[in-house]
């Protein structure tokens, strides 16, 4: 038996968090997105409001304290979807482990 004691914090950590880019200028995007992260029969759908550059640089976060293996796809009007199969998100005794995504948004035809 291992005695050892494992101290784990009281954060609560996202197991995904997506930064939004427009491809063609490299800016920040994130204002208008919506993020759908699934894992099976579970999903979440998380996003930000339009006409709101103050949030483009914000990154979201879905997937709080839950490993698993993801398909993540990114919406913005305007944009192609964008989407990353088999994200794979690890944990420990304690938490998740964080995978950092960068989604750029190729203008639509």
């Amino acid at each position: 038996l291992d005695s050892r004691e494992v101290a784990c914090t009281d954060n609560f950590v996202f197991g995904l968090v997506v930064a939004v880019q427009d491809s063609s200028t490299g800016a920040p995007a994130a204002s208008g997105v919506q993020l759908i992260a699934q894992d099976g029969a579970w999903a979440d759908t998380v996003g930000f409001p339009p006409n709101r550059p103050d949030l483009d640089a914000q990154e979201l976060v879905s997937a709080g304290e839950r490993p698993g293996t993801y398909t993540v796809t990114v919406r913005k009007a305007g944009f192609r979807d964008w989407q990353r199969t088999g994200v794979v998100v690890t944990a420990d005794e304690c938490h998740v482990h964080p995978v950092e995504l960068t989604a750029r948004l190729q203008p639509a035809p």
